[in-house]
């Protein structure tokens, strides 16, 4: 109820009035009229037309003000920092959208993230997909390809002297794993790392492994 931005309902009252005005609809009929509706308030971009071959910010929308705001504060700051913003607020994408930004500047993409749970694994992934990156190795007790894949990508970049783009995602327990850790380290030190949730993740083995890593952009996530 702080944020002059927002009007906040009592929910039995919302719901009240959600039977009271509709008392017929079903509950796909209002999540598709809540899909119509969120559309009208997209903010429109002052980019030129959006290739979607190419990383790109989501479809239809553009990054809030406070999302700009943290690139830039991120970037003055030597390109680390933690963003510590409420559930909700869209670290995901705020995060995502520095890499994008770095993108642009570069002309390349090479990121390290990194979440509790396989779950996250599969929501980032997602979102992710949602920028047009692409090339995304999926490390995690469920997928047992990681380690071979992970060596391609490492033998691609050393024998062809040229530089690749990627995307791994990672739960945190198969990044202190000693393999990821030892073809990690010979990829790349342009990586952007995120660490998701990361007031999580302090245990000993996390931190150890931490210390090892060569890449300087680092982002840190946290509620």
């Amino acid at each position: 109820g702080g944020n002059a931005d927002t009007i906040v309902y009592d929910a039995k009252h919302f719901c009240q009035q959600i039977v009271s005005e509709y008392p017929n609809i079903t509950r796909s009929d209002v999540l598709e009229e809540e899909e119509k509706l969120s559309k009208t308030f997209v903010l429109e971009s002052n980019r030129e037309p959006i290739n979607l071959n190419s990383p790109h910010f989501p479809e239809g929308y553009s990054p809030f003000d406070y999302q700009i705001e943290a690139y830039n504060a991120w970037v003055g700051n030597g390109h680390k920092g933690i963003f510590a913003m409420a559930t909700g607020t869209g670290k995901t994408i705020t995060s995502l959208n520095c890499a994008l930004n770095e993108y642009f500047k570069t002309g390349q993409y090479q990121l390290l993230i990194l979440v509790p749970t396989i779950a996250l694994v599969d929501q980032w992934k997602d979102e992710v997909k949602s920028f047009g990156f692409g090339n995304i190795i999926e490390v995690s007790s469920s997928n047992p390809e990681w380690r071979r894949k992970l060596t391609q990508l490492k033998n691609n970049i050393r024998f062809t002297k040229t530089s690749a783009n990627f995307v791994i995602v990672s739960t945190y327990d198969s990044y202190k794993d000693a393999d990821f850790q030892q073809i990690v380290n010979q990829i790349t030190e342009d990586l952007i790392v995120i660490a998701d949730e990361a007031h999580n993740n302090s245990s000993k083995s996390v931190r150890k492994a931490f210390k090892t890593i060569k890449a300087q952009r680092r982002i840190a996530l946290s509620a």
